[in-house]
């Protein structure tokens, strides 16, 4: 009898009562989930328990077993809201005398006691002391460098102020996307930021731009927490090391982290390098260029950058690839680019016991384990993905088994969230550089990263928060299981660093019909199911916007009573329960606006109105 005749499911398996054979289960899963042209969801396994082989039809998904899967585990979460229960499954990658939980809250610095002690072959916990309305981070481990991570909870509470972000945009640049600035200032102020604005030249020096952020930061330490460097912003160099291991590549590197580190002593008086191969990474004191291998101290800010110079071997210009990437970060937000819950992972380093791609696979706790499959990079061109991670022998402008930057100037490669791993392009300001490649795709490739050394954290994305909240949490030390080059100063996120996982579809057409002393606003339903809408006011596009609804607005209309004499603007949001792969938090669209000019006690002979993403 062949393996094609025999399919046993997990689930059956369970209601034998054969937990003990769940650890082999789950191993014999991998191993025949890896035979080329076998799919996942069609696998035959063959399961002996005192002479029993037993025959259950069943469809599964196994995280295949590699030297990346061996250093991790996939996490999910699903919830029940009553009683409040928090169920963790996993998916482990190679057998354990035991499984530990390990639970701490979002702002923890470190994990609480083991809540839990489980056999080696256990894939599920329920956690019951939980409470709604509240995050909790778990850490699933089997040993010391084998854990996985997620971010869970059940109704977590919208989110409307985000604090404050920095745009530091090229000057040579802003005449030419003044429209595309303009819209990208309005999407922030709609998704709660306070957005502070500063334009400077490419050849500005990076301690004049360092002066700005750290300004701007000490006006107020408590709310402000990003920077967006649009354009050709001055590159900061620092170190005197090899990241991707490469002697002929010691030097300094890129650093944007010295624009997210807001109180370290960064130095230029000690190393003395010219040997690199790139007099780019020469480092000499007094050069400019720091001394510290590693960020000086924790960072206070997120950093994002859009940096499209250089970018020669794709037809538009830069200011036209900028352009572009304006467009779909605004498309992306107004969920005008629908993307499926999913992520492909191709490693190219199969044989390499860092286990680089185990970033890749770690996107299961944002996706669900079943929606993390591993796939070729030329499935992105026909096929569309929330997340993708590559990574092979590398070059400047490649990774070997993935793609290049041609590959990208030729094709779009259909994933929101790149990351990206091999020699050479993590020192990424260069021309045509690899990493930099997904942002000059249409519609995709919002964000790319160079993972692997570290990894990079995203799990908080589940219920929430920005990437860049993830990427910041990747400079810094433990509770997480990093790798090599923890802390590094070449740590940086390509991409704008408030963008969120989930968006929402906001209402439209924003109408407002002045009455002699009030208001009355009329709106388009969101294009998808959404729990209401919460009505804002402000006397400025700039906000700060105050909500006027207690509780969402279930139809599309609003009448505001008492609005003040003057300048108002009115924002609309959508308010959804999201359902991710990691539990529920209500989900806040982006605003959409409506300018109005409300003469109390008497209507103006005029009235401007406009949808201002029509």
């Amino acid at each position: 009898m062949g393996l094609e005749s025999l399919e046993v499911d997990r689930t059956d398996l369970n209601t034998l009562n054969l937990n003990p054979m769940r650890g082999l289960w789950d191993r014999l899963a991998r191993v025949l989930g890896n035979i080329p042209g076998r799919s996942a969801a069609s696998t035959a396994i063959v399961v002996f328990q005192v002479g029993m082989v037993l025959s259950i039809p069943t469809s599964i998904h196994a995280v295949p077993d590699t030297l990346a899967t061996d250093r991790m585990v996939s996490v999910e979460a699903t919830f029940t809201e009553s009683p409040p229960t928090i169920t963790l499954r996993w998916d482990q990658p190679q057998p354990s005398t035991g499984v530990f939980i390990s639970r701490k809250l979002k702002n923890d610095t470190v994990w609480d006691d083991t809540i839990a002690t489980l056999s080696g072959s256990a894939t599920i916990f329920q956690d019951t002391d939980v409470v709604a309305g509240t995050g909790y981070e778990y850490k699933v481990w089997t040993n010391p460098v084998q854990e996985g991570y997620v971010y869970a909870g059940i109704r977590l509470p919208m989110v409307e102020d985000r604090g404050i972000v920095l745009v530091v945009v090229d000057n040579t640049q802003s005449a030419s996307l003044e429209m595309e600035l303009e819209r990208l200032r309005n999407d922030l102020v709609g998704d709660g930021w306070e957005v502070l604005w500063e334009e400077v030249s490419p050849s500005d020096s990076v301690v004049d731009v360092k002066s700005l952020i750290v300004g701007h930061y000490n006006s107020d330490p408590a709310r402000m927490n990003s920077v967006l460097l649009l354009g050709d912003i001055p590159v900061p160099y620092s170190g005197n090391f090899a990241p991707d291991g490469h002697s002929n590549h010691v030097g300094a590197w890129p650093a944007d982290c010295f624009y997210a580190d807001m109180d370290g002593s960064w130095t230029d008086v000690t190393v003395n390098n010219t040997a690199a191969s790139s007099s780019r990474n020469d480092n000499v004191p007094g050069d400019g260029k720091y001394d510290q291998n590693i960020i000086a101290s924790d960072p206070e800010l997120m950093v994002g950058r859009v940096d499209l110079s250089r970018m020669t071997l794709f037809t538009q210009s830069e200011t036209e690839l900028l352009r572009q990437y304006l467009d779909k970060d605004h498309q992306f937000r107004h969920k005008k680019i629908t993307v499926p819950s999913r992520a492909l992972v191709r490693d190219g380093f199969l044989s390499r016991s860092e286990g680089f791609a185990q970033s890749g696979w770690r996107i299961a706790s944002l996706v669900g384990i079943d929606n993390v499959t591993a796939g070729s990079w030329g499935d992105l061109i026909a096929e569309n993905y929330l997340w993708a991670y590559g990574c092979g022998s590398g070059t400047y402008t490649s990774a070997g088994s993935v793609t290049n930057t041609q590959g990208y100037a030729d094709n779009t490669y259909q994933a929101v969230f790149q990351m990206l791993f091999g020699s050479y392009f993590g020192d990424w300001d260069t021309t045509n550089n690899f990493l930099r490649a997904p942002l000059c795709n249409p519609d995709y490739g919002l964000t790319s990263c160079w993972a692997g050394r570290p990894n990079f954290q995203f799990h908080h994305m589940g219920m929430g928060e920005t990437i860049g909240f993830g990427a910041n949490l990747s400079l810094h030390f433990p509770p997480y299981i990093m790798g090599s080059r923890v802390r590094g100063a070449h740590v940086a996120l390509m991409g704008d660093p408030t963008l969120r996982l989930h968006p929402v579809s906001p209402p439209g057409n924003v109408e407002v019909v002045p009455g002699s002393d009030e208001a009355t606003l009329t709106w388009l339903a969101s294009l998808e199911t959404v729990e209401g809408y919460h009505v804002y006011r402000s006397d400025s596009m700039e906000g700060p916007f105050q909500r006027l609804t207690t509780s969402p607005v279930s139809g599309t209309s609003y009448t505001d009573s008492s609005p003040p004499a003057g300048d108002n603007v009115y924002m609309i949001r959508s308010l959804k329960l999201e359902v991710s792969a990691t539990g529920s938090y209500y989900n806040l669209s982006q605003g959409v606006f409506s300018e109005e000019i409300i003469a109390t006690g008497e209507v103006p002979l005029s009235v401007v109105a406009w949808d201002l993403y029509r």
